[in-house]
C-alpha cells in the first residue's frame, strides 16, 4: 500500500478514487465544516469532480512540514494529528482536526512551504484539491471558484485571528493546549 501525493511516495495511502464515487461522504464533510457550511447540494457535488479521494493507514504522515505545499485536503472520515518540529527531538502536537475540517490551504495557494506535518492519528479517509484542481475550478467553474476561494479566505482569517490570540497568551505569560480545529 502505497500512493506518489504531491511529489512524494508514502507509504500506507490509498488512492480511492475520484471524489465524484463519495459525492455524498464529501457533501456531508463539505457542508459541516463551518466554512463551507453555506454551499448548496449541487456546489459540493461540483467541487467532488475536482477532487480525489485516499484512505491513509493510522501513523502514517502525509503532509510533511517543509515540502513544497501543492494541494490541500477536506478530513472525510477519521482524526489527524498536525505536528511541528520544534527545538529538541521529538514534535509537538499542535491540533487534532477530524472530518469536515481542512488542512494544507495555505501553502497550496501561496506555495510556501508547508507549516506542519499532518499524521493519521486513526484509519482516515480524505479528499484532496491540487493545485490544477484548484486552477480548473477557476477556469470552469469561476463561480464556485469565488465561493471556494471566499470561503478560504475566511478560513485563513480565522486561523490568524486564533493565531494572534494565542501569541498574545504567550506573551502575557500564560500558555494553552493544542488547540482543536
Amino acid at each position: 500500500m502505497g500512493y506518489r501525493l504531491g511529489g512524494r511516495y508514502i507509504e500506507g495511502l490509498d488512492h480511492l478514487g475520484s471524489g465524484l464515487s463519495f459525492a455524498e461522504q464529501i457533501d456531508r464533510a463539505v457542508r459541516s465544516a463551518q466554512v463551507f457550511s453555506d454551499l448548496a447540494r449541487e456546489e459540493s457535488s461540483l467541487l467532488g469532480g475536482f477532487l480525489n479521494v485516499f484512505r491513509v493507514r493510522k501513523g502514517s504522515p502525509f503532509i510533511f512540514e517543509g515540502d513544497e505545499g501543492t494541494f490541500m485536503v477536506v478530513v472525510l472520515s477519521g482524526q489527524v494529528s498536525v505536528v511541528k518540529q520544534f527545538d529538541g527531538p521529538h514534535p509537538k502536537l499542535v491540533a487534532t482536526v477530524g472530518p469536515g475540517k481542512t488542512l494544507g490551504e495555505m501553502s497550496m495557494i501561496d506555495g510556501e512551504p508547508r507549516f506542519a506535518t499532518c499524521l493519521a492519528a486513526e484509519e482516515t479517509i480524505f479528499a484532496m484539491l491540487d493545485r490544477k484542481g484548484f486552477l480548473e475550478i477557476i477556469e470552469k467553474r469561476p463561480a464556485l471558484a469565488s465561493k471556494v476561494l471566499l470561503h478560504l479566505v475566511v478560513l485563513l482569517n480565522q486561523r490568524l485571528r486564533q493565531a494572534s490570540a494565542k501569541l498574545l497568551e504567550v506573551m502575557e505569560g500564560g500558555e494553552k493546549k493544542p488547540a482543536r480545529r
